[in-house]
C-alpha cells in the first residue's frame, strides 16, 4: 500500500508540490511564532534568572519589576542584612528611559548594580568591560549593534550623557532592553539617597529560602518577599497573558491551512482514482487497507511540507537575527515535539473526507461505467 500511495502522490508533481509548500508554510509560520514567544520568554526572564540573588525584596503589594512604584528604606536593607542566612543584599533601582535616534524613541530599563557584587550585575559581558568609574554604562550588544554604538561612544539617557564601558548579551527584547548603571549615580538621579526600590539577597550556603523569606517577614513589615521563582513566574505572568493568546490563535489558523491544504489536495487525488479504488474493492481489498492507503498518501504529503518548513524556520530565524537584531527566535526541544504532533493532527484531520468518499464507493458502479 505504500508503494501505491507513494505512486499516486509523485504522478501527480506539481499538486504534491502545491500541498508539501502549503504545509511547509504551516510549519514556518508555527515555528516562527513559537521560536519568537520562547525568545521573548528568554530575553525577558534573562535578567533575575542570572540574577544570583535568591531572595528579591519590594514594597507590599509590588511583586514584579514593572507595575508599581516599589521603595524600600535603608532602615529595612539593614534588618534584612542582619537576618540569619543572608550572606550579601545589594539595592537596585529600575528606571524607564528612552534612546532616540533618526527620530525614533527605544525603550531602555536602566538597572543599577554595585560593582564588584554580581547580584543583579550584567551576567554576559561579552566585549569591554564592567562599570569602574562614573557616567559609565553597560549595554546590550544586540541593542549596541543595532544602533551601531561602539566601545567608549557617549550615549544621552535620563538627561545625563554615559560612557558605553561595556556590552551585555541577552538583556535585549522586543519590548525594551536592560542597561546597566551604578546604584550611586541612579540615586542621584532619582534624588533617593538612603532607599532603593529592589533588594536582591544571596544566601548563605544550607539555607533555605522559603525559611529565610518567613524569618524577614518577622523582622520587616510593609515588603513583599518573594523567591527566584516565585519573582521570574510573577515577571513573566503579564507577557504570557498578553501574548499567548496570540500565539494560541496564530498556531491555529497555521493548522487549519495545512489541514485544507492537505485535505484539498488528497480528496482530489482521491476522486480522480475512485475508479480504481472500485476495482480494488471489488478484488476482495477491505475498506480498512484503502484507509491505511489515504493516510500514508497524507503521511507522506505531511513529511515532506514539515522537513521543508523546518529547514525554512532555521533561515528565517538567522536572516531574522542577523538583520532585525533585537527579535530572538528561540527554538527548544518542545518547540520541535508540539510542531511535530500538530503536524501529525493535520495529517490524520485532512484524511477524514477522503476516508468518507472511498467507504461510499460502491464497486458495483464502477463496472457499470
Amino acid at each position: 500500500m505504500f508503494f501505491i500511495a507513494f505512486k499516486n502522490l509523485f504522478q501527480e508533481k506539481i499538486r504534491l508540490l502545491i500541498s508539501a509548500g502549503g504545509v511547509a508554510f504551516a510549519i514556518l509560520l508555527m515555528m516562527f511564532l513559537i521560536g519568537i514567544y520562547n525568545g521573548i520568554i528568554k530575553a525577558f526572564s534573562a535578567y533575575p534568572e542570572r540574577n544570583p540573588a535568591q531572595i528579591i525584596v519590594s514594597r507590599e503589594g509590588i511583586t514584579d519589576m514593572f507595575h508599581g512604584v516599589s521603595i524600600v528604606s535603608e532602615k529595612d536593607a539593614k534588618a534584612i542584612q542582619n537576618t540569619p542566612g543572608i550572606d550579601e543584599t545589594v539595592g537596585m533601582i529600575l528606571m524607564p528611559a528612552f534612546y532616540e535616534k533618526d527620530g525614533k524613541k527605544q525603550d531602555i530599563f536602566l538597572v543599577s548594580y554595585e560593582p564588584p557584587s554580581s547580584l543583579g550585575a550584567p551576567w554576559d559581558i561579552v566585549e569591554g568591560r564592567g562599570i569602574q568609574e562614573k557616567n559609565e554604562i553597560v549595554m546590550d550588544a544586540a541593542f549596541a549593534k543595532k544602533n551601531a554604538l561602539e566601545l567608549g561612544d557617549r550615549i544621552n539617557l535620563v538627561e545625563r550623557d554615559f560612557t558605553i564601558s561595556g556590552f551585555n548579551k541577552g538583556g535585549s527584547t522586543i519590548l525594551a532592553t536592560f542597561a546597566f548603571i551604578q546604584l550611586e549615580e541612579a540615586r542621584e538621579i532619582l534624588k533617593l539617597p538612603e532607599a532603593t526600590n529592589f533588594l536582591f539577597a544571596s544566601l548563605k550556603e544550607g539555607f533555605d529560602p522559603v525559611e529565610v523569606r518567613a524569618d524577614i517577614e518577622t523582622r520587616t513589615e510593609g515588603l513583599s518577599i518573594l523567591t527566584k521563582e516565585e519573582f521570574i513566574k510573577n515577571n513573566l505572568a503579564e507577557l504570557e497573558e498578553t501574548f499567548l493568546p496570540i500565539i494560541y490563535i496564530m498556531v491555529a489558523i497555521a493548522v487549519i491551512v495545512g489541514i485544507a491544504v492537505i485535505g484539498l489536495t488528497v480528496y482530489t487525488a482521491t476522486i480522480e482514482k475512485s475508479k480504481e479504488y472500485g476495482i480494488l474493492k471489488a478484488v476482495g481489498v477491505k475498506n480498512l487497507q484503502l484507509y491505511l492507503l489515504i493516510f500514508q498518501q497524507a503521511g507522506i504529503s505531511t513529511m515532506i511540507g514539515f522537513l521543508a518548513g523546518i529547514i525554512l524556520s532555521f533561515g528565517v530565524a538567522y536572516l531574522v537575527g542577523e538583520y532585525l537584531r533585537i527579535i530572538t527566535v528561540e527554538f527548544t526541544a518542545g518547540t520541535f515535539a508540539i510542531v511535530f504532533a500538530l503536524t501529525v493532527f493535520m495529517s490524520f484531520v485532512a484524511s477524514y473526507i477522503p476516508v468518507r468518499t472511498i467507504a461510499q464507493i460502491d464497486p458495483a458502479e464502477v463496472f457499470k461505467s
